[in-house]
């Protein structure tokens, strides 16, 4: 492999240089092909696959330097190739023949004929003052003019002192409120749905209670139940304040790690209405349980807020609800509660 060559007489024309230019393109791409050739027999050796080469006594760090060589020469030959190739198509895109620079051309005719006077320039700016003159003599007096309109206004002065309380007034009348009491009578069974989500309820009115047909929602449909039945009708508007509940365990079983909660949660529904929606704060009701004991008394309360038109409809809910990890648990006991009522 050698190097390319040039003529000794540098003097050529446009085209000669051009093909001297692509001559030298394809004289450095012979050669690199003699390079990676070499590269490739290289690689041959290390691996003993050399033709008339007997195995190889190359360890793997020898394999990995001489990869890591071939893949740098690699990364080297293909910047060349992309300098090559940009170098082929400027020589490719350059004209052939240039010849001298041509005479100057005749000078054109003149311009037509000299335009319309333009338009006057803006005024100068004012001189300065001259000097005031001497005071004449004071003219007589001149009759009095009309009176000028009002002036705005003045700003508001500052505010006085507080003056003394003045004397309680008389207290206004009681409001009306009533309490509304709730009992199961019969022990009530509360089930836990699948991953300690709530299952299906048990409805508690006065004296009476029944078990859900399905697993608690935010909104339940009691329609051809029966079970809207346990909920009372409100006799005029009134703001439902406070709800208290117990519960007591009679019997259960628990499965699972963790722990169980029992609830208590009030559902509205507007008069006639057999869909019924969950209004105001769950009770929870503590204890927790994480082991089944007869006899454990269960309570809790929450401040409500639920505001309800006369003909609205309340009924009354106890639910379990624990966590994920507990699993086939349900609990009976006897349920009961109050609610403060405002009218």
């Amino acid at each position: 492999m050698s190097l390319p060559t040039f003529p000794d007489q540098p003097n050529i024309n446009r085209e000669e240089a051009i093909n001297q230019i692509l001559s030298s393109i394809a004289m450095e791409e012979l050669g690199l092909s003699h390079v990676l050739n070499a590269e490739g027999e290289k690689l041959q050796y290390i691996l003993g696959t050399l033709p008339g080469q007997t195995g190889s006594t190359a360890s793997v760090d020898d394999v990995l330097a001489v990869n890591n060589s071939v893949q740098k020469l690699l990364e080297t030959a293909s910047r060349n190739q992309l300098f090559l190739n940009e170098k082929m198509e400027t020589a490719l895109s350059a004209a052939v023949m240039q010849g001298p620079t041509g005479p100057t051309g005749a000078t054109g005719p003149a311009g037509g004929p000299t335009g319309a006077t333009g338009a006057t320039g803006a005024d100068g700016a004012t001189g300065a003052t001259g000097a005031t003159g001497a005071d004449g003599v004071t003219g007589a007096t001149g009759a009095t003019g009309a009176t000028g309109a009002d002036g705005a206004t003045g700003a508001t002065g500052a505010t006085g002192a507080t003056g003394a309380t003045g004397a309680t007034g008389a207290t206004g009348a009681t409001g009306t409120s009533a309490i509304v009491p709730y009992a199961s009578n019969d022990p009530v069974s509360l089930n836990l749905g699948p991953l300690g989500v709530a299952g299906t309820p048990a409805y508690v009115a006065f004296g009476a209670s029944a078990l859900g047909a399905s697993i608690l929602g935010t909104t339940i449909s009691l329609a051809g139940s029966g079970l809207q039945y346990l909920a009372f009708t409100m006799p005029a508007a009134g703001t439902i304040t406070n709800l208290s509940a117990q519960f007591v365990v009679v019997a259960g079983t628990f499965v699972g790690v963790g722990s169980i909660n029992v609830y208590a949660q009030l559902y509205t529904a507007p008069a006639g209405s057999a869909t019924f929606t969950a209004a105001g704060t769950a009770v929870g009701l503590n204890p927790a349980i994480s082991l089944i004991s007869v006899g454990d008394v269960l309570t809790g309360s929450a401040t409500e807020s639920i505001t309800l038109n006369q003909g609205d409809q309340v009924l009354l809910l106890f639910y379990l609800s624990g966590s994920s990890l507990v699993v086939g648990s349900s609990v009976n006991g006897y349920a009961s509660a109050g609610i403060s009522l405002g009218l």
